[in-house]
């Protein structure tokens, strides 16, 4: 505000007072913002610096701002390394990222890598999940000791005396495969890098690596003479690079005398890799078991485990509840995906076709049983038999989601009338009809809805505009409506959400109307498809009336009489404003008064959160004013010119500002005027 004093100047409440108007509202600075991040946060950080897998994380870059769009976060632990995408926000000071749900614990280094390949240190961040897989086997493989046969649907045996004192039996019944298939039997020198507390009887590698089936093998393990040393034994499985180190129970005529004392044990194999035979010292020594692992593995794992702590304790063979329950979790986890079985099997997923889905099922449910059998009484293998049906229907439902994704690769009528026809996919397990749970229902392809933008900032004076497009699994755009797409593909009606708002759906765009200033979201869902979300952050409007009040005193005036104190009040109009910046929360505004009298005024206000119905920040701007006076007396007009600047704090909702400033300035009366003022402005 602009307080003159000038000589026989006249105004109602006394002589010699003159107000000189010019005050205005103003929004959050984005450089107030950026001045208490770096003061908080510092240069380069990573917030917070310890946490489980799985939760969000925040990269501060404030000094420097490298953190441009399309940079990754990267997580190294050792030889492992997690690349995580992140969101920036500009002016790239700041990228929000979440941790993966397979990162192993420990304390790791993090650096963001630039599209660019530029890579920056960032700091460090303890990580608190599963333990590190061991480090891989080393297989000393004899390639010139092996024995081969081509075996078919009728199955067949193959036969290895390794060279070293074991001898291996591969039994392969009818079945398991389903054309001729050449299979191979390599004999091992020796393994390197047993995890402590085990000791290597014998292993042998069988290929083709990855080979599945649907009714199970059996490798049969004449172990070396006197390799035994009383420790319980347990088979292990892992590729032949030797990572995804698992372990498995032995069978035998007798469970407790395979594991202690029988030259003679067996496994069951649910796919090729390399298998063998190991004494386990302590069955705290077990290295944990893969992440991506499949449910079987991570029962026999427990089983294998539990087998050796009962030695431990001198309890023998005994119908052990812990056993139970891993069979139990085995039952309620058989979703571990057809891409898995198929990588198992050596083919590519989507060359899989509807009636081949029940092969490595019927594989899996043998194994399940034989163990079922092994390991628990009657009346429990009676109940179990009848949870194994329920379980495989299950199985069944994660193999129709993967089945999904291939059909609807075709993006047509036609493929989702395919997918419908999963609804008869029926299997027989045990000579028994299974229906899969999902019989009665409906699919769909994934038909998404790709917003033009992920975040929106918008003034609340007028409607927002958000436009979309709807993209099919084959990355074509359908050219129709919400309606023509459901019409069309025969789907149900698309689910929309949205809060802190009003739409109305005007294809291809949302008209959105804001209910409240602060974030707001517009959430849609085509049949099952995932959802797609658009942010937004509704800014209060600085256009509008305004009134202007103040006082002040002056100094350095030409007439020490008209010195004294001032003060005013006037009307203006704000007829543009500008969005500077804006975050999910935040925002910059510029805006500017016109007022008689007044030259220019313009304002700057931050606003550094921006809450549902209201926002408190900052405004500062600059004023400047001339006019023309007349004085009665000396019959004399007066030019009056001056400016000066002003700063304060501001309270905004939808359609009310009010500020609270401070001014001081100068003008050709007056050297020097200070004051303070309200500005409070309503809305269109």
């Amino acid at each position: 505000m602009a307080i003159v004093r000038r000589r026989l100047a006249l105004d109602p409440r006394g002589p010699g007072y003159r107000h000189v108007p010019g005050f205005t509202v103003c929004l959050l600075s984005i450089f107030c913002l950026l001045f208490s991040s770096a003061a908080v946060f510092g240069d380069t950080k990573i917030a917070p610096t310890k946490a489980s897998p799985g939760h969000p994380f925040t990269v501060i870059d404030t000094k420097n701002r490298r953190l441009v769009d399309g940079s990754t976060a990267v997580f190294r632990l050792q030889d492992f390394e997690f690349v995580v995408p992140l969101r920036t926000h500009k002016p790239f000071n700041t990228a929000q990222g979440r941790l993966t749900n397979d990162m192993y614990s420990g304390t790791y280094s993090v650096l963001v890598r630039q599209p660019s390949g530029l890579e920056f240190d960032v700091g460090s961040f303890s990580v608190y999940g599963a333990p590190p897989p061991p480090a891989p086997l080393l297989y000393d493989f004899n390639e010139s000791v092996y024995a081969g046969e081509s075996i078919g649907v009728a199955g067949g045996s193959i036969g290895l005396d390794d060279g070293y004192g074991a001898f291996f039996t591969l039994d392969v019944p009818a079945g398991a495969v389903a054309a001729e298939t050449g299979i191979v039997l390599t004999s091992v020198a020796s393994v390197g890098n047993v995890p402590a507390g085990f000791r290597v009887l014998t292993a042998v590698r069988l290929q083709p690596t990855g080979l599945a089936f649907g009714n199970s093998p059996r490798l049969i393990i004449d172990l070396p003479a006197g390799s035994r040393s009383g420790y319980p034994a347990v088979g292990f499985l892992s590729n032949d690079d030797g990572t995804g180190l698992t372990f498995l129970p032995l069978s035998g005529a007798d469970p407790v005398a395979a594991s202690l004392s029988d030259p003679q044990v067996s496994v069951m194999l649910a796919h090729f890799s390399v298998a063998g035979v190991a004494e386990a010292g302590d069955s705290a020594a077990f290295p944990p078991v893969p992440l991506d692992a499949t449910a079987e593995e991570r029962a026999m794992y427990s089983i294998a485990v539990r087998w050796v702590e009962l030695f431990e304790i001198g309890a023998g063979f005994i119908d052990d509840q812990q056993m139970a329950d891993a069979l139990y979790d085995w039952f309620s986890n058989l979703d571990d995906g057809l891409a898995v079985r198929a990588e198992q099997a050596g083919d590519a997923a989507d060359d899989l076709a509807f009636e081949s889905v029940h092969t490595p099922l019927i594989g899996e449910a043998t194994r399940l049983l034989e163990q079922a059998r092994k390991y628990l009484t009657g009346s429990q293998l009676e109940l179990l038999e009848v949870d194994v049906l329920e379980a495989m229907s299950d199985l069944m439902e994660s193999y129709r989601l993967e089945l999904t994704d291939y059909l609807c690769e075709d993006i047509a009528p036609e493929a989702q009338m395919k997918l419908n026809d999963l609804k008869t996919l029926i299997s027989d397990f045990d000579n028994r009809a299974l229906k899969p749970d999902f019989a009665d229902e409906s699919f769909y392809c994934r038909y998404q809805v790709v917003f033009s933008q992920s975040f929106h900032a918008a003034f609340t004076n007028l409607p927002l505009e958000i436009t979309y497009d709807i993209v099919l699994n084959n990355g074509d755009t359908y050219l129709g409506s919400f309606q023509d797409l459901s019409d069309e593909f025969a789907l149900p009606p698309v689910r929309i959400e949205i809060q802190n708002g009003t739409i109305v759906l005007d294809d291809p765009s949302f008209l959105v109307t804001p209910e409240l200033i602060g974030p707001a979201s517009i959430t849609v869902e085509i049949a099952d498809s995932p959802e797609s979300t658009v942010d937004i952050l509704w800014l209060p409007s600085f256009l509008g009336v305004y009134a202007v009040t103040g006082s002040g005193t002056a100094s350095g005036c030409i007439d020490d009489y008209d010195a004294g104190a001032g003060g005013g009040a006037f009307a203006a109009v704000a007829p543009n404003q500008s969005l500077i910046f804006a975050s999910e929360s935040s925002a910059r505004i510029q805006f500017t008064l016109v007022a008689p009298r007044l030259t220019s005024f313009f304002a700057t206000v931050d606003l550094p959160l921006i809450d549902v119905g209201r926002a408190d920040g900052y405004i500062s701007g600059v004023i400047s004013y001339a006019y023309e006076e007349y004085d009665a007396e000396d019959q004399r007009t007066y030019w009056v010119v001056g400016g000066g600047e002003f700063s304060g704090t501001i309270e905004a909702t939808k359609s009310v500002r009010i500020a609270y400033i401070s001014y001081s300035g100068s003008s050709n009366w007056c050297t020097a005027y200070a004051g303070t003022g309200m500005i409070v402005g309503q809305g269109p």
